[in-house]
């Protein structure tokens, strides 16, 4: 069983979606009248930390005012589940979950509680609206009957821990377990897929582990190639870099594992092609120049840079370049550069010009993060780990510079 824990600030509106959505329905309300109308279950709540708000500090308001459970346990060990089930299972999940709570060290602690059985709270049973999976969710007010704070200090820890004592106590499969067995049985998947597919195209790809009963998510960049792609089992959902050996079916290397499932279509591609060594055409975009270079079997991305009065000619894998402008593009909003600016910085420092990239941030405006001791590209990293860790250099580069405040 896998289960999430958060504290949210939008409590109305999850008490709507949980209680209202299609295919929904209330297994236990606790600690309120259970015949009221969903719409007044939260206004109870509301109600409820009003009349307890002269217990806290009036200095610190409690934005967060509500905390949200989802538990997703296997349909093979819910399925000729009642709802008495399903209230126990919650009720199970709740003990445990409470029983994780310790007081942070050095810290008194008064005023706040550990306990959400002891608060009011409402258990809704939810069907996906494609697979009709079965999950609980459980929203919780903040405030339990005694007008105490409820503590949520390391909530998504604590709620996996209860998520794997109640699945040991039942007997079921950890989840950590259960996530090995299913990344082993889609790669096995994604292998006959390749095998039976003549050529290689991601329409047939995504199709084929359709057909196997897989659900894929293709993550794109701005020019529509595939950077990267998501399989979905159940409720559980995997990258491409966690399946197979050696991280095969990545979006980078995925045509290559169809080759070597098809040793008859390397000949035909074999074809030497020579390399043209002078310079090509480029475009100016923002005073950098760049160019794609054919060669064979990788395309290569061309820059040209003018770093402190000095020309810098690099090239990168086109495949390359697309990881980390993905992985870029999730990162740009605490940046104070562009995303075309970030993916120069990571360009620089994948090819090793570590101080041409300090240099780049900080025109930039970054500061707000340097490189650590010693960096470099590890020996036994390959070059995807090595874009990837660069993606996220960039990032650090590139954040605002930190203000320092002044004591009198």
């Amino acid at each position: 069983m896998i289960a999430k824990a958060e504290p949210i600030s939008h409590g109305a509106n999850a008490m709507l979606y949980a209680t209202k959505k299609e295919k929904s329905d209330i297994v236990k309300v606790h600690g309120m009248p259970a015949d009221i109308a969903p719409e007044a279950m939260w206004q109870r709540m509301v109600t409820h930390q009003k009349f307890y708000e002269w217990k806290r500090n009036s200095r610190k308001e409690m934005t967060e005012s509500c905390i949200r459970f989802e538990l997703s346990p296997e349909n093979e060990n819910t399925k000729d589940f009642t709802f008495s089930d399903w209230a126990k299972l919650a009720d199970d999940f709740i003990r445990e979950f409470d029983k994780t709570w310790r007081p942070l060290k050095g810290k008194k602690n008064k005023g706040k509680s550990n306990a959400i059985a002891n608060t009011q709270y409402v258990v809704t049973l939810h069907r996906d609206s494609k697979g009709g999976i079965l999950h609980l969710h459980i929203d919780a007010n903040r405030i339990d009957l005694k007008g105490d704070l409820i503590d949520t200090s390391f909530s998504r820890k604590r709620a996996a821990a209860a998520a794997n004592k109640v699945t040991e106590l039942r007997g079921w499969t950890q989840a950590k377990i259960r996530g090995e067995e299913n990344k082993k049985t889609i790669s096995q998947a994604c292998q006959a897929v390749l095998r039976q597919m003549p050529e290689f195209s991601w329409n047939s790809y995504v199709n084929g582990l359709k057909d196997y009963g897989y659900e894929v998510y293709l993550v794109k960049s701005k020019d529509g190639k595939v950077c990267g792609y998501n399989v979905k089992k159940g409720n559980s959902q995997y990258k491409a870099s966690q399946l197979g050996v050696g991280r095969a079916f990545m979006a980078s290397k995925i045509e290559t594992t169809w080759l070597r499932c098809h040793p008859e279509a390397v000949q035909s591609q074999n074809t030497p092609t020579k390399r043209i060594a002078h310079q090509r055409p480029t475009t100016e975009v923002s005073g950098i120049s760049q160019a794609i270079t054919p060669r064979q079997h990788i395309e290569m991305q061309q820059y040209h840079y003018m770093i402190d009065n000095k020309d810098l000619y690099l090239e990168i894998p086109v495949d390359i370049n697309c990881l980390m402008e993905n992985q870029l593009s999730t990162s740009t909003d605490e940046s104070v550069a562009t995303l075309k600016q970030m993916q120069h910085i990571a360009v620089l420092l994948f090819t090793g010009y570590l101080d041409a990239a300090t240099s780049m941030a900080a025109s930039s405006g970054g500061g707000g993060g340097g490189t650590e001791s010693g960096w470099g590209r590890d020996k036994d990293e390959d070059e995807h780990e090595w874009a990837i860790r660069c993606a996220h250099m960039a990032t650090q580069l590139c954040k605002p510079k930190r203000k320092r405040g002044f004591r009198r």
